[in-house]
């Protein structure tokens, strides 16, 4: 089959809202699949270049300009699209046109294609969740609601137009069913899954095979963390400092190790706490090295303030199978669901229960999430994007 992918950003911009679009990318080539994709000006991505290359090939178009002005940039973005899209589709034979958002005013271009193009299936990624919230704020500027307000028709229409909608989490699948009930049979949680597609295979070779998990190969416990961890709320800096000087001043050592992002104010929690030997920041050496340097650690910690959330950190950890520890203030949460899926998943409320949960891990012969290999592979991005494979091919 031929697709077509828009997604604004995608290799070699660096940033996480490309990952996923470049690892379909990748995917779809290797299941013998022909690719196209259009993307944003590289002067968007504001110098955020990745040099590393692609696995494979893949045939890129990006638009003509970027402009700096918000609102002119709206305006002219879907004009710039669309003439390219037109191009390729006078020129290529498409089945599949695959439109990533954010940004979400370009969403209408799906019913712009489906209108002119009504044979080719189109699918919509909504890595976002367009919930509007801030319009709820009274300092916020009328053009901002404006805007919002119009967004909303488009993601809509787009939903209308759109032969499969695929979201992130089940609740966010649930939200966009509730909110789109007629079209409620086209939604399909996609998750972002670990990335076993980009990655080479040599570090996917070492993860997997990587057995050194007995117990004593330490002087004490090492707690890792994969870029940041309690930025969005000061008290998961407080929970953790609290645990981890419980726990030192009972006679075990304890260090906690940053990957790739400083955490001023972590740092000053367990400084604060008389612990500023139990923190260590590493800088990252990229993805592949970063990864393995994890999966050397007795186990993963994490925090979770919005229900919905499912960032890319938890399915890493799933990977790498570590035990993952949540700092979750929440009853129910997207990452609760899936950490309570395996043997040593913790999800902590307070600094009580990750003096437990550290216990627990400590105490563990070997420090692994789980020994099911197959409740790890369904996390990764293959398995997920194998789901949507069939579901294009079953729908529209």
């Amino acid at each position: 089959m031929n697709y077509l992918l828009l997604s604004h950003f995608f290799y070699p911009y660096a940033g996480v809202g490309a990952k996923r679009m470049t690892a379909l990318a990748v995917y779809l080539i290797r299941k013998n699949n022909r690719v196209f994709v259009i993307r944003a000006n590289d002067d968007e991505y504001n110098g955020d270049i990745l040099s590393n290359p692609l696995p494979c090939h893949i045939p890129m178009r990006q638009l003509d300009k970027y402009y700096k002005n918000l609102i002119l940039g709206k305006i002219t973005r879907n004009k710039m699209y669309w003439k390219i899209i037109q191009s390729l589709l006078k020129k290529k034979k498409i089945d599949v046109v695959i439109v990533s958002g954010g940004p979400f005013n370009y969403f209408k271009l799906v019913s712009k294609i489906k209108k002119t193009h009504p044979e080719i299936k189109c699918v919509l990624d909504i890595r976002d969740v367009l919930d509007g919230k801030e319009t709820t704020n009274d300092k916020v500027s009328f053009v901002f609601k404006i805007n919002y307000y119009f967004d909303r028709l488009t993601e809509k229409k787009a939903v209308k137009a759109a032969d499969v909608c695929m979201t992130v989490s089940d609740s966010m699948n649930e939200l966009y069913k509730k909110r789109y009930p007629a079209d409620s049979e086209k939604f399909q949680n996609i998750q972002n899954g670990y990335d076993d597609i980009t990655v080479s295979k040599e570090t996917i070779d070492k993860i997997k095979n990587y057995s050194h998990y007995e117990d004593g190969e330490k002087d004490g416990l090492c707690v890792g963390i994969f870029g940041k961890y309690g930025t969005y709320d000061r008290r998961f800096y407080d929970i953790l400092a609290c645990a981890v000087k419980h726990y030192y001043e009972h006679g075990t050592k304890i260090v906690i190790k940053q990957f790739g992002y400083f955490e001023e104010n972590l740092e000053m929690a367990l400084k604060n706490s008389g612990l500023s030997k139990q923190y260590q920041f590493i800088p990252t050496q990229g993805y592949e090295v970063d990864i393995l340097e994890l999966q050397k650690c007795d186990a993963m910690i994490t925090s979770n303030f919005i229900s919905e959330a499912l960032g890319t950190k938890i399915f890493d950890y799933i990977w790498i199978n570590r035990p993952i520890i949540i700092v979750n203030f929440l009853e129910e949460s997207e990452q609760a669901k899936i950490i309570k899926r395996f043997k040593n998943g913790f999800l902590c409320h307070d600094a009580k229960d990750l003096i437990i949960a550290f216990n627990q891990v400590d105490g563990l012969s070997e420090k692994i999430l789980d020994k099911d290999r197959t409740a790890i592979d369904e996390f990764s991005r293959s398995s997920q994007f194998g789901k949507l494979e069939k579901m294009i091919k079953y729908n529209g």
